[in-house]
């Protein structure tokens, strides 16, 4: 969603440029809306225009639900950068003018026009209106509503031989990603940053493999997500709690004429049924030092060797062996680094 938000702040401010040109026929044109940075080389370059383009964020914005059902609402503070253009000729009266021979160009109206904006919702602070969309890109459904938060800096420039007044501001808001599995990203795990106190607290959420989707696995993969979804299938611990006698009929009518998604299915839940067996048999290793759950599987296993860490102690390196040796063979290649040691060798079976 926020990649969107350029293009439709560009819209936005541009409207209210119009609207305010229309009731007092500064411009004869209406102003243009534009995501991304200047460019007066189309059919529309004397007319006024607001181009926007996207800074710097806060937080990683390549994440989406887990599972089923799982709504997830990301707070997030966006740079935007805002470059306006005016058109090429403005013709005002004397009256128009203090002082009356003071030069005046399309930049300076429209920069009038959307300080007064931005502005207004600056000083209406948290009972700003709060702007809202939704759009799907990739396969996703997500909603953000936003609110301007304040002006950082305000340059002017020359580009083409037009005048522009680049501003640089702040826009804070929140992200809804769709909680339905066909439509959302999944989750392996997410950084999270944030500041208390003047100190800076890092944290990663990650769960169970239980919680791994079953996208991440060979013969599955995202292209069946929404085929899965229909049944239900989503999470590895969805996949686990099927009995061993149902799976090959299962796997048959998910698939389809799909072999290699059948195939994929079967020896995945075959997995799953050994380390269920380890864990009701007792297994009693210990779990991982946090500083060896918190490394990705690409840091261990390129495919064909496995190196786990010198130090870590024979009883870790045994849970390693029991929950995660096969199942590592079935992770795909290209998504070993979204799932973590700590992830793979954890399972609980009160979630199946």
């Amino acid at each position: 969603m926020i990649s969107a938000l350029p293009g439709i702040l560009a819209d936005m401010l541009a409207a209210e440029v119009t609207h305010v040109a229309s009731s007092t026929e500064l411009f004869a044109q209406p102003c243009r809306g534009v995501g991304g940075d200047v460019s007066f080389s189309n059919g529309d370059a004397e007319r006024a225009a607001v181009f926007v383009s996207l800074g710097p964020l806060e937080h990683e914005t390549d994440i989406g639900a887990r599972a089923d059902g799982e709504v997830i609402r990301l707070p997030f503070l966006a740079e935007v950068n805002i470059a306006l253009a005016g058109p090429v000729d403005v013709v005002l009266d004397n009256t128009e003018r203090q002082p009356a021979d003071a030069p005046v160009t399309g930049a300076d109206l429209l920069l009038s026009v959307i300080t007064g904006y931005l502005g207004t919702a600056r000083d209406a602070g948290r009972n700003a209106p709060i702007s809202m969309a939704e759009t799907r890109a990739g396969g996703r459904r997500i909603a953000a509503e936003w609110r301007f938060g304040q002006i950082v800096s305000i340059t002017p420039e020359t580009v083409s031989d037009r005048s522009l007044w680049r501003l640089q501001t702040v826009f804070e808001g929140v992200q809804t990603l769709s909680p339905l599995p066909a439509e959302g990203g999944h989750i392996a795990r997410a950084e999270v940053n944030g500041t208390v106190d003047d100190r800076v607290m890092t944290a990663t959420i990650q769960g169970t493999s239980n919680q791994l989707p079953l996208a991440l696995f060979l013969g599955i993969g995202p292209e069946n997500a929404e085929r899965l979804a229909s049944f239900d299938m989503v999470r590895l611990g969805d996949l686990g709690r099927v009995p061993r006698d149902e799976i090959t009929a299962l796997a048959t009518q998910i698939a389809g004429s799909n072999a290699g998604l059948q195939d994929g299915l079967t020896v995945l839940h075959a997995v799953l049924m050994l380390r269920r067996d380890a864990v009701l048999g007792g297994l009693n290793a210990a779990y991982l030092d946090e500083r060896h759950a918190a490394l990705t599987l690409d840091t261990v296993w390129d495919g064909t060797t496995l190196t786990l860490p010198a130090d870590m102690r024979a009883d870790q390196q045994l849970r390693f062996q029991l929950m995660v040796s096969q199942l590592m063979h079935l992770v795909r290649s290209a998504d070993r680094a979204k799932v973590t040691l700590g992830q793979l060798t954890t399972t609980n079976i009160g979630e199946n």
